[in-house]
């Protein structure tokens, strides 16, 4: 984030100064990614593997980073959600995207 707000910043006028509020304004905007919950229909690549020793891998492990469920094995709260949650927030930024809306909300 700091760098992404150090391209922003370049060739402006003023400093952005405190950035939460702005952080705030651009969230549900197409100025950050939405990552979404983990689900058996995701990408396998989005999924985590479980390895069990040498020879044992290929177990899904979903729950160590997405708990979904508090049932769920080592569950820790941490959910992924449509727009704010706890894991990723207002979502990681769009590069181009979030230095485009940032300008455009600080003059």
């Amino acid at each position: 984030m700091a760098g992404i707000v150090t391209a922003a910043q370049a060739g402006q006028r003023a400093a952005f100064g405190f950035l939460d509020p702005a952080i705030y304004k651009l969230a549900g905007t197409n100025a950050y990614f939405d990552p979404l919950p983990l689900t058996r229909k995701s990408p396998t690549l989005y999924q985590g593997m479980a390895c069990v020793g040498r020879n044992q891998c290929g177990g899904k492990l979903l729950s160590t980073f997405d708990d979904q469920n508090p049932n769920m094995f080592g569950y820790t709260g941490q959910v992924t959600l449509p727009g704010y949650d706890n894991m990723t927030g207002v979502g990681p930024p769009d590069g181009p995207k979030f230095i485009i809306g940032l300008r455009s909300l600080e003059g």
